[in-house]
């Protein structure tokens, strides 16, 4: 199990651009044994549409990269440490829960969801079949022609990443009677940070360390367009990989995952002025969204009490919300005797409702490197941050050059 001095976890939800034209990642073997390249189709729930399922990264296959590149950096062969034969003391097995098989278990840090392509099958694959070879299975035998499509330059992948620290405690076995021991490693955070970005960026970017027959057999360039970060302290906040998977187009996944980030970090749900108006929509769907309120569409909107009181009602069923004297909290009452207590700022005349990780007695701000700070009683419980384009390749780049102040060994 890994300890570090506060931090409790870090994700990441990403979009990655394919730079170049490329082979599939899931391996087939035809009916004379030879093997080549197909795509797992992914069928959403009530919809026509089909997506590529581990599109060049299943969680599987991002977690080997991740920790072969760990094992490059430090100069481990593949002889000294393998998934297949883990050394158990290398940061790749401490990070990745490899422990020597049958002698220890350590509980897997590192968590990736399957890579699923933004696009249709239909965009995505090329279509073209074409003819290549591929030698058979088995020693001697000949190269046998076999037909793949592949995958188009352009084409976006989403998914996430995640580690998390000091859930579960590992175990060794020890002594004549062989008891299970609970062992831990205690791993600065900035050390924690610096191994977790680094195989991030070799896994989103398909650089950063040496390519070999087994983890590197194209020359794939991906390049993140979009990246949300998320850190937690002491206390688990929601998680920012929620990965959207619906879309069908790369502009709304972007947005939609922006849009996440912000109702975390901003807090904002709609204008006390304008809930009439301009925020009618916002204020109808955190009724419905958040509150569960079924009944909140096109209902009656009244302002009452000098409008510090607004009346929501259709039928039989009604809310009742007020503000305090000092327009700091705004209460919600429900008819069926839920309360709801939210937070209220003024700026420029207008009172702007809040909820969310400020219901909670949360603030947030921003710090000079871009993060949004979750704090309470002035402590520091998490932070996000969202980043695009450049942003998001330069703050890959930035984190991972931050592995050379790690040592060599746990």
């Amino acid at each position: 199990m890994i300890k570090t001095d506060g931090l409790r976890s870090i994700s990441v939800t990403y979009v990655t651009e394919l730079l170049n034209e490329a082979p599939l990642n899931m391996n087939k073997t035809d009916g004379t044994q030879g093997r080549h390249k197909d795509a797992e189709v992914f069928k959403l729930e009530n919809s026509s549409r089909q997506l590529i399922r581990k599109l060049k990264r299943s969680g599987p296959a991002i977690k080997s990269h991740h920790s072969n590149a760990l094992r490059d950096y430090l100069n481990i062969t593949i002889e000294e440490c393998s998934h297949e034969k883990p050394c158990g003391k290398c940061w790749a097995c401490w990070l990745h829960g490899m422990m020597k098989a049958g002698k220890s278990n350590i509980y897997t840090s590192i968590t990736a969801s399957d890579a699923l392509s933004v696009e249709d099958k239909e965009i995505a694959l090329t279509g073209l079949d074409e003819n290549m070879l591929r030698a058979r299975m088995g020693e001697g035998s000949s190269p046998q022609p076999f037909g793949y499509e592949r995958l188009r330059a352009g084409t976006h992948i989403t998914g996430s990443i995640a580690i998390n620290t000091g859930y579960r405690p590992s175990q060794t076995e020890e002594g004549k009677d062989k008891k299970w021991s609970p062992i831990s490693k205690v791993v600065d955070k900035e050390h924690l940070r610096a191994l977790f970005w680094y195989g991030v960026y070799c896994a989103l970017t398909n650089e950063g360390y040496a390519q070999t027959a087994k983890t590197g057999q194209h020359n794939t360039k991906m390049r993140p367009i979009q990246l949300i970060a998320i850190e937690t302290f002491k206390t688990p906040f929601p998680s920012c990989t929620r990965v959207d998977y619906s879309s069908t187009s790369v502009e709304d996944v972007l947005s939609n995952h922006a849009s996440y980030a912000k109702y975390i970090t901003d807090m904002r749900l709609f204008s006390w002025n304008d809930i009439s108006g301009d925020d009618k929509e916002r204020f109808l769907k955190y009724l419905k969204d958040d509150v569960g309120i079924e009944w909140a569409e096109d209902p009656e909107i009244n302002k009452s009490d000098g409008g510090k009181t607004i009346i929501i009602s259709k039928e039989r069923n009604s809310i009742e919300m007020t503000i305090d004297e000092n327009a700091e909290k705004a209460t919600l009452k429900i008819s069926d005797d839920r309360i709801h207590d939210l937070k209220v700022e003024k700026k420029d005349g207008k009172l702007t409702i809040y909820a969310y990780i400020s219901s909670m007695g949360f603030d947030c701000k921003q710090d000079v490197e871009g993060w949004s700070v979750l704090s309470k009683n002035g402590e520091e419980r998490g932070r996000i941050k969202v980043m695009s384009g450049d942003d998001a390749y330069k703050f890959l780049i930035d984190q991972a050059e931050k592995i050379h102040t790690v040592p060599q060994t746990p």
